[in-house]
C-alpha cells in the first residue's frame, strides 16, 4: 500500500514537470527548414516572414506563448510563408544576416530579398501591420475573418 500511495504522487508530479516542458500551442503555421520554407515562398508568390529565436532566450519563449500563439496573428500569417529558425543550430543563417541578438525578424520577397528586418520583440498588431503591408505589396489579399 505504501508504495501505491507513493506512485500516485510521484506520477502527478512527472506530469506536472512534463506539462510544464511543452511549447505553447502556436498558432502560426512555422516551417523550420529554411531551404524549403524559400521554396514554398518562391512557387506559391507569398513574401517570407522569417524570425530568428533560441530556446534559452527569454523574450522568444514570450513571443511564442503570447504573440504568436494569438489566432489574430495565426490569421495574418496565411498571408505569408513562416519560417522560424533555431539561432544556434543555424549560425551560417546567423552570419548571413548579420544577426547580433535573437529575437530577429525579417520580411522577405517571394525570391529571398530582405524587404525589413526587427530586432527585439514586436507586439501583435505590430506583427500584424507589418505583415499586412508587405503581404499588400505581393498580392496577397486579406485573410477573411
Amino acid at each position: 500500500m505504501k508504495q501505491v500511495a507513493l506512485a500516485v504522487p510521484a506520477a502527478f508530479l512527472v506530469l506536472a514537470l512534463l506539462s510544464g516542458c511543452k511549447e505553447p500551442p502556436q498558432a502560426v503555421n512555422w516551417v523550420h527548414d529554411y531551404r524549403f520554407g524559400l521554396e514554398m515562398a518562391r512557387e506559391s508568390g507569398k513574401p517570407v516572414f522569417l524570425v530568428f529565436g533560441t530556446d534559452w532566450c527569454g523574450i522568444c519563449r514570450d513571443m511564442k506563448a503570447k504573440v504568436y500563439s494569438l489566432e489574430s496573428v495565426g490569421r495574418a500569417t496565411e498571408r505569408t510563408i513562416n519560417i522560424y529558425v533555431d539561432a544556434n543550430a543555424r549560425p551560417d543563417l546567423v552570419r548571413q544576416y548579420g544577426i547580433r541578438g535573437v529575437p530577429a525578424l525579417f520580411f522577405l520577397t517571394p525570391d529571398g530579398e530582405t524587404i525589413s528586418r526587427y530586432g527585439g520583440p514586436l507586439t501583435p498588431n505590430a506583427i500584424i501591420k507589418a505583415i499586412s503591408m508587405v503581404a499588400q505589396k505581393y498580392g496577397q489579399a486579406p485573410a477573411l475573418n
